[in-house]
């Protein structure tokens, strides 16, 4: 999965890039719904992405179930996830393939569910490629009023690559489709997040020959968008993960190496600070990549490991409010996120 995924990633960052608006005006922010404030202060709720399908665990690894399976063959599998704001529905990117008439031929889609997989529906599904246009889905939202999802959709003609990169959102049942400038560069249109009322934007992008994070509000500058925060990842920041933001808006999270240590660097969306809290000693991986998310509490989480080997991948549940930690390998390689609430 990550394979295609950076594949298609390493041809946008090189591709011409001409960031598309829609034909009508821009969607207005959407009207900011009150977030979860407290969030679950039950049992933490782990949701796994196993290749094509979506499992529930303990915060111990244990009782796996699975919720949603779209696995049809080898080619099947889930890209983006996202649940809302009280883990009663997911929204998730669904790829498949195979061979029809002779041709390999692809279908991509955003698709919603309950959380326990029931009501699976497609919401929106991308146009067939072709011999010269290739079209793709990067990250999904489930917003407090909207679903929001990137597209790519590139062009060759005559040996030149033209790529055009777009922020969409639907109301819950896909109708209402609008298509705004994204407000970043095509690199990122996987490795980003938005807020639940879709104003702000925080990105994974290439800033001269290191990754910066950059947190955007997009209605500033007359919706050029705004930069808020940022933060180069140094060589003493190896590998950090891609950015989130909190359920209820106020925080963004990334994880990150450091010293032998794991540690997760948070941003207050108020305040306009950054400071980082160290969740896991004696990480000795060398090489790796990881991701992040953080339950609705905005104190427990979980980050996934994956030391490229062919050892399963490695899940660290954390505290940030304390300094316990419980790690747990996840059954098979192929998993590398699992989302908290």
């Amino acid at each position: 999965m990550k394979t295609k995924i950076l594949a298609l990633a390493a041809i946008a960052l090189f591709a011409i890039v001409s960031i598309s608006c829609s034909t009508s005006d821009s969607e207005p922010v959407s009207e900011v719904v009150p977030p979860v404030t407290v969030g679950n202060t039950g049992d933490l709720r782990l949701f796994v992405i196993d290749t094509a399908k979506v499992n529930t665990i303990t915060m111990t690894g244990t009782n796996e179930t699975t919720i949603l399976n779209r696995k049809v063959n080898s080619n099947s599998y889930i890209g983006s996830f996202s649940l809302n704001n009280d883990a009663s529905k997911f929204v998730y990117v669904d790829n498949q393939g195979g061979m029809v008439n002779g041709l390999y031929v692809q279908s991509k889609s955003v698709r919603v569910a309950n959380a326990n997989g029931s009501g699976d529906m497609a919401i929106y599904t991308a146009p067939a490629n072709t011999n010269t246009v290739s079209n793709d889905i990067g990250f999904v939202k489930y917003g407090s009023s909207k679903i929001y999802f990137t597209t790519t959709t590139q062009t060759t003609v005559g040996g030149a690559i033209g790529t055009i990169v777009k922020l969409n959102s639907t109301n819950f049942d896909g109708t209402g489709l609008l298509s705004e400038n994204y407000n970043a560069a095509p690199l990122s249109v996987y490795k980003a997040d938005l807020t639940s009322d879709g104003k702000y934007l925080v990105t994974m992008r290439v800033a001269p020959n290191i990754p910066r994070i950059e947190i955007m509000d997009r209605t500033g500058d007359n919706g050029g968008g705004t930069v808020i925060g940022q933060e180069d990842l140094t060589a003493d920041k190896e590998r950090g993960s891609a950015p989130i933001f909190s359920y209820n808006n106020k925080f963004v999270y990334y994880a990150y190496a450091e010293s032998q240590s794991l540690k997760v660097r948070i941003f207050d969306m108020t305040t306009k600070t950054w400071e980082s809290k160290t969740i896991a000693t004696n990480f000795t991986p060398t090489s790796f990549f990881m991701t992040i998310s953080v339950a609705s509490d905005n104190n427990r989480g979980v980050v996934v490991v994956d030391s490229y080997s062919n050892t399963p991948t490695k899940s660290y549940v954390f505290n940030l409010a304390g300094s316990s930690f419980t790690t747990f390998n996840n059954n098979d390689k192929t998993i590398a996120y699992i989302k908290a609430f």
